[in-house]
C-alpha cells in the first residue's frame, strides 16, 4: 500500500510505494487528502497492470492527469505505471504534423498534404467561429483557435463539428472531411497526445455525388475541338475524351517513346498509384491502353508542329498543378458556346468509360483505364439519354402470338 507522509520543512506531502520490487517516492502534494487520493490511484494502476487490463474509469483518470498535470503523469511514466506520451500539442501543431504524416510508411504526395491542410483549416474555422464558405476569416481568431490543446477537444465537439460541416458542405465533401479529421486525431492517439480519438464514433464516407455527371456527346466534342486554340489542346482534349486519361497527372509524364504506333498502344504512367519515393525515382506503376483512332489524327497533327528533339516528354510544359489547365479548358468550353460542366476533365474520363462498357467487357475497360470494377461502376459509368431512348425502342415481347 502507498503511504502518505507530511514534509514538515515544506508543509507538503509525499507518497511512498513499491512497484516491481523497487521503492519510489512522489513529492510536492499540497495536502494529505490529495496525496491519499493519488496513492489510491497508484494502487489501482498497480493492481490492474498485473491483470493486464485498465478499466475505462482508470484510463479516463490517466487522461485527465495528462491534460491537467503532465509533469506528474511523466513521473508515473518514468516508473512504468502509465505509457510514455509526447507532450500534447496544439491544433496548429497537429495539423502541421498530419500534413506530412506517413501512412503505412508512405510519404504523402504534395496534393495529399494540401488536402490534409484544407481539412485542418476547416477545424480552425469552426473553433474560430468563422464562416466556412466565401468569406475571409479573421486572422486573429484563427491564430487563437490554432493554440487550442488537442486534448481539450471532446466527442461533443466532434458532434458539433459534424453539424457545422453538414450545414456548409455537400454530402460527399462532408463524408470525405470526416474521414480525414478522424484520421488526423487517430495520429494524435499514436503520438500519445490522446488516449481516445474524440472523432472515433463518427462515420466518414466516399459516397460519390452522381448529380455532377455529364456525358460529352460527339456533337459537344466536335464543338470543343473547333474552339481549341492549337494542336496541343486538341491532343490534350482527345487524350481525355477518347483515351479516358486522368488529366493532368497521366499526360504530364507521357513520353514519345511510350507511344508505339506499330503495336497501336500507349504506355501510361500512373502517379495516382505510385508512391512518392518511387515517383521521384521515375519508377511508376504503368498500364497500356490502345492508341484509339480518334486520338491518332490529333497526335499526327501535334507531332508535325512540335520539335521532339527539345524534350522526350509529349507535354513538357504541363505541371502537377491542374488549376491553370482547368481554367484554360473552361475558357475553351465557353468559347465553343457551351456552359462549362462540373468536373471538366473527370467527366471526359467518365464519358469514355461509359462508351467502352457498351463495346467491351468490364475487366478490359478497367485494365485500359486503370481502376477497379467497383470504382468504374460507382464513380464513372453513366446512364445516358440514349440508354432511355434505346429502352423505349425495344420490341414488345409481352404480346407474342
Amino acid at each position: 500500500m502507498a503511504t502518505v507522509t507530511k514534509n514538515g520543512k515544506s508543509n507538503t506531502c509525499y507518497i511512498q510505494f513499491t512497484f516491481n520490487g523497487k521503492r519510489y517516492k512522489l513529492y510536492r502534494f499540497p495536502n494529505i487528502k490529495t496525496a491519499r487520493f493519488f496513492g489510491e490511484k497508484i494502487e489501482e494502476l498497480k493492481n490492474y497492470l498485473q491483470v493486464g487490463h485498465l478499466p475505462p474509469e482508470v484510463i479516463l483518470w490517466t487522461e485527465r492527469l495528462w491534460r491537467d498535470d503532465s509533469r506528474r503523469y511523466e513521473e508515473l511514466a518514468e516508473i512504468g505505471l502509465v505509457p510514455r506520451r509526447e507532450k500534447c500539442g496544439t491544433l496548429n501543431e497537429l495539423i502541421e504534423k498530419y500534413s506530412t504524416y506517413m501512412h503505412n510508411g508512405r510519404i504523402p504526395k504534395e496534393r495529399t498534404s494540401s488536402a490534409r491542410l484544407v481539412g485542418g483549416h476547416l477545424l480552425l474555422r469552426y473553433f474560430a467561429g468563422q464562416p466556412l464558405n466565401g468569406c475571409k476569416a479573421e486572422k486573429f481568431a484563427l491564430e487563437k483557435a490554432g493554440k487550442i490543446r488537442v486534448s481539450e477537444i471532446t466527442p461533443h465537439d466532434a458532434d458539433l463539428i459534424l453539424i457545422f460541416m453538414k450545414k456548409n458542405l455537400a454530402k460527399t465533401t462532408c463524408g470525405r472531411q470526416v474521414k480525414l479529421i478522424k484520421s488526423m486525431f487517430g495520429m494524435a492517439v499514436k503520438l500519445g497526445w490522446l488516449e481516445v480519438n474524440p472523432f472515433a464514433h463518427l462515420r466518414g464516407s466516399n459516397e460519390p455525388n452522381r448529380t455532377k455527371d455529364y456525358f460529352i456527346t460527339e456533337e459537344i466534342s466536335s464543338r470543343v475541338l473547333a474552339a481549341c486554340p492549337d494542336a496541343r489542346w486538341r491532343l490534350i482534349f482527345s487524350f481525355g475524351r477518347w483515351g479516358g486519361l486522368r488529366i493532368p497527372s497521366e499526360i504530364m509524364y507521357m513520353k514519345w517513346a511510350d507511344i508505339d504506333r506499330k503495336k497501336g498502344t500507349v504506355l501510361i504512367r500512373v502517379p495516382k498509384k505510385t508512391d512518392r519515393i518511387s515517383q521521384e525515382r521515375g519508377e511508376f506503376t504503368t498500364r497500356e491502353m490502345p492508341l484509339f483512332r480518334e486520338i491518332r489524327h490529333y497526335l499526327d497533327e501535334y507531332e508535325k508542329e512540335i520539335d521532339k528533339t527539345r524534350s522526350d516528354l509529349v507535354f513538357p510544359d504541363i505541371t502537377s498543378d491542374g488549376a491553370l489547365l482547368r481554367k484554360t479548358f473552361v475558357q475553351i468550353i465557353r468559347k465553343a458556346g457551351l456552359e462549362p460542366w462540373h468536373k471538366p476533365f473527370n467527366n471526359l474520363r467518365a464519358t469514355r468509360v461509359t462508351e467502352l462498357l457498351r463495346l467491351f467487357p468490364i475487366q478490359t475497360v478497367t485494365n485500359w483505364l486503370g481502376h477497379t470494377p467497383t470504382v468504374c461502376l460507382n464513380h464513372y459509368a453513366q446512364t445516358t439519354e440514349d440508354d432511355f431512348r434505346h429502352a423505349l425502342e425495344l420490341p414488345d415481347s409481352t404480346h407474342k402470338n
